[in-house]
């Protein structure tokens, strides 16, 4: 008997080695296959990292259980999974799971327990639910401030999130504020080769679009465009989505050829990646339809908003910013082609949407009211639509200021609008305000436009200034500040290109490598 228990006593540390052992084995197998996942997450393969994370997550429970590290790992992954891949019911669920858990583990003041949290507040932005995100991610900073200081890589990836936040929320000078903070952080303690330096490059590009300022987002979206091509490849989900990016500015700046090209592009590398079954997808079929409705191909445009709007309905299930979107887009193909019953169903279902998703100070209200406005004013309905463009300007210019093209747009046809009903100084000073923000505008285009590209955006101001001269036809003989308003514009637009062909000139002629080069693109040109 002493025998036997001497044996068991002997044997039991080398049991216990090998229980270790056999332990120490599955954690790394599991935590190899959780970086596997990471690596198919930035190629952008989410179906099989979704499988590998779900198979390594039932692993884990049957091998080491659920009340441990490496669980609260498999819910990370599964969590990030679902928030790149648009599932974001399933992320919010996996995410909410691994913030608890990691605190219960690991504390509040963990690196790994500040990444939940950052990553939970990001999937509620891209959710649309802003009062969820912006305590969530003003947390998550808060403690990696405190105990990671600033110059840590989770406090500078919290700072990028809340960027993102507060562009989504219109509040773009607070998000320019934090973005440039965060871009000067990482210019001073890591590499301009550093993955961070090319996401706020493109962040601040994609601000920049949204506040107008098409200068300084073509420079961030090209310096972010060639890092992209470089660290990732041209294949790369993040590569689509970089020229999607570039598409919108290129929309927006009339540059409508290289807009297509943009898209077509990215919706390519999308469709071969992930399908069309996604918010990528959804994201260039919306973008399209935008520049096919500029473009006037209105059949194209209403059917890829439509697919947008279904993909986005059955991906997200309830209302959302970027559905919101896609209905706007469809009401104003509705309006054009005259089916204005459609067109007013449409506007109500976005405006109801951005006004309880964005609230009423967001510029994405702003232009439903814009919108609902100009229906009102096909049909004829002028008292209404004063109200809806006065509402619309109030809030752009509390989240824009002055200087931006969409509050030109809605003063011009406000100044319309005066003028169906007899009030022609009213008019004039609504299309005087409007012209002074167009040419402003056209000016800085100067700095970062070709010649070519000048006449381009150019030609966009032309349809806003024939409802200029029809307006003038009506009250020429009551206003003649009306018709000096038309002159000096057709003055300006037409003098603009000439002016600025020969400032290129003489920056040629200063170099004669650079006067051999224009002479030949000129002789192509021609």
């Amino acid at each position: 008997m002493k025998n036997y228990l001497l044996a068991i006593i002997l044997l039991s540390p080398l049991l216990s080695l090998a229980q270790n052992q056999e332990k120490t084995a599955i954690y790394a197998e599991m935590e190899r296959a959780l970086a596997t996942c990471d690596s198919l997450l930035d190629m952008g393969i989410f179906e099989e990292a979704m499988n590998l994370a779900k198979a390594t997550e039932q692993k884990v429970l049957e091998s080491v259980g659920k009340n441990t590290p490496l669980y609260a790992d498999c819910l990370y992954t599964l969590g990030r999974i679902g928030s790149e891949s648009g599932d974001y019911p399933a992320a919010e669920q996996y995410l909410t799971e691994a913030v608890s858990l990691r605190k219960d583990l690991l504390g509040t003041e963990h690196e790994e327990y500040i990444q939940a949290l950052l990553i939970l507040g990001s999937t509620y932005t891209d959710m649309g639910s802003f009062d969820k995100a912006e305590p969530t991610l003003q947390n998550a900073v808060d403690i990696a401030h405190k105990a990671l200081g600033t110059t840590h890589r989770s406090y500078i990836r919290g700072r990028i999130f809340q960027g993102i936040l507060y562009e989504g929320l219109g509040q773009y000078e607070k998000a320019e504020r934090i973005l440039l903070e965060a871009l000067s952080i990482v210019e001073e303690q890591y590499a301009k080769t550093d993955r961070f330096y090319t996401i706020i490059q493109n962040n601040l590009g994609v601000l920049y679009a949204q506040a107008g300022r098409y200068m300084e987002c073509e420079q961030h979206l090209l310096i972010s465009n060639a890092l992209v091509k470089e660290q990732y490849g041209e294949n790369h989900i993040q590569f689509a989505g970089n020229l999607f990016n570039l598409g919108f500015l290129y929309d927006n700046t009339g540059r409508y050829a290289k807009a297509e090209e943009c898209y077509l592009l990215s919706k390519s590398i999308v469709e071969n990646n992930m399908g069309r079954e996604n918010f990528y997808y959804a994201g260039v079929a919306n973008n399209l339809g935008l520049l096919y409705y500029h473009t006037g191909q209105l059949d194209e445009a209403e059917q890829y908003f439509q697919e947008a709007i279904g993909i986005r309905t059955k991906l997200i299930g309830g209302p959302h910013a970027s559905t919101a979107t896609s209905i706007n887009n469809l009401a104003l193909v509705y309006e054009k082609m005259n089916r204005h019953e459609d067109a007013l169903e449409q506007h109500l279902r976005a405006l109801s949407m951005r006004e309880e998703l964005l609230g009423k100070a967001h510029p994405h209200y702003a232009q439903s009211l814009s919108n609902l406005g100009n229906l009102a004013l096909k049909t004829g309905q002028y008292a209404k639509a004063e109200s809806l463009y006065l509402e619309a300007n109030r809030t752009w210019e509390a989240a824009l200021g002055r200087e931006h093209p969409d509050i030109a747009i809605n003063l011009i046809s406000l100044g319309l609008c005066f003028s169906k009903t007899a009030r022609p100084a009213e008019a004039e000073a609504a299309l005087r305000e409007a012209s002074g923000i167009q040419r402003r505008l056209m000016e800085k285009a100067t700095r970062y436009l070709s010649e070519s590209e000048l006449a381009t955006y150019t030609f966009t101001f032309h349809n806003y200034q024939n409802i200029l001269f029809s307006i003038t036809d009506v009250e020429a003989a009551t206003r003649p500040g009306l018709a000096a308003l038309c002159y000096d514009n057709s003055l300006f637009y037409k003098g603009f290109l000439l002016q600025e062909a020969q400032r290129m000139r003489k920056l040629v002629n200063a170099d004669s490598a650079a006067q051999r080069q224009f002479e030949l693109l000129s002789s192509l040109h021609r």
